[in-house]
């Protein structure tokens, strides 16, 4: 996803002022320890319009991701992993040896709650490996505990709040904080499929392995197999005693998953969904053919479908994290995603 932006300045000194008085600023005593939160900002907005201040009122759900430990060792370890000579080649952690060697420290966790409460935010709740604490509250409250101003923006006919310049926080709590997700709305999560005009159902690409024909239609499992000579789905690809984890938003219908399967003779499969943020009644096409697809790839297998609530970066933040701590699954696909190039750098290092 390119976009040919001309770069300007978004505000001018007055604006600048205007929004320095939209947050209660602490005192110079209180302010002189703080740190900047670079790059906590997303980078595709340089073009955008600024509208004004975001409602203050307005309830916000944030995610704080902590710094691990021991950087050097771990990068050591994803070495020796990967290093066939290493006897440490494929001895893969548990989530709970992982947490133990490399993730935050109880000491990170309370000092960021603590902070967090001490501003009036509401701490809802903290992962199992305690990398991510999951916060609450208006944007008034978060403006003043982030020492940043939040604005409303447009962009390309497309609404959205953002701060305006880093997140700020005490020095010693800075120093633990991988990232602030959520104080922006920009970047949402996008599916692959795209509807067709008029009737919203997905239309796969055009034409058929080896040319064919160019009326719209989808690639059947056994076509895909063929593509890349896997082996005969019918009869001799078997998924069973694999689990697949699917990181999604969304849900489905069980009717379609059923009858896509049955149409090309097979076996129905285990689907469970874990849902994350929440429960949701909305369905996706993505999510659906997400589910079809690998059921069709490996006849048999297990599928658990991490379903999140909605399509934001948090979200799928806390999907990516409860697939990796529940440690169900020996493989994980997705088929959403968004333009690198315009989100903070600190939210991909989280994720």
């Amino acid at each position: 996803m390119h976009m040919h932006r001309q770069i300007r300045r978004l505000l001018g000194l007055t604006g600048i002022a205007v929004l320095a008085g939209a947050v209660a600023l602490p005192c110079a005593a209180q302010t002189a320890a703080l740190t900047v939160l670079a790059h906590n900002r997303p980078r595709g907005i340089a073009a955008a319009h600024y509208i004004g201040n975001h409602d203050p009122n307005a309830v916000m759900d944030v995610v704080i991701a902590l710094n691990l430990r021991n950087q050097a060792g771990l990068q050591q370890l994803l070495a020796n992993l990967q290093n066939p000579n290493n006897s440490s080649y494929h001895a893969f952690l548990t989530p709970a040896e992982f947490t133990a060697e490399f993730g935050p420290g109880q000491s990170q966790v309370q000092a960021v709650t603590q902070y967090l409460a001490s501003e009036g935010v509401r701490v809802t709740s903290v992962s199992s490996n305690r990398q991510l604490v999951h916060a609450r509250a208006s944007a008034a409250t978060l403006q003043a505990a982030f020492h940043v101003a939040i604005g409303d923006y447009s962009l390309n006919g497309r609404s959205f709040y953002a701060p305006v310049g880093y997140p700020q926080l005490p020095s010693a709590v800075a120093g633990m904080v991988t990232a602030v997700i959520g104080l922006s709305d920009f970047n949402q999560m996008q599916p692959l499929s795209l509807p067709a005009a008029g009737n919203g159902i997905a239309v796969p690409n055009k034409g058929k392995p080896g040319g064919g024909t160019s009326t719209p239609s989808g690639y059947s499992p056994q076509q895909i197999a063929m593509a890349y000579n896997w082996p005969a789905i019918a009869n001799t690809s078997d998924g069973a005693g694999q689990t697949i984890a699917i990181a999604t938003a969304y849900s489905f219908k069980s009717s379609d998953l059923t009858g896509f399967w049955n149409q090309y003779g097979l076996p129905n499969h285990t689907v469970t969904i874990v849902p994350v943020g929440g429960s949701t009644t909305r369905t996706n096409v993505e999510t659906t053919i997400d589910i079809e697809r690998s059921g069709a790839m490996a006849p048999g297998a297990t599928i658990l479908v991490y379903e999140g609530a909605n399509a934001q970066l948090t979200t799928f933040t806390d999907v990516y994290n409860t697939i990796v701590t529940a440690n169900a699954a020996s493989v994980m696909t997705t088929s959403w995603g968004t333009a690198e190039s315009n989100m903070s750098t600190t939210t991909l290092n989280a994720d």
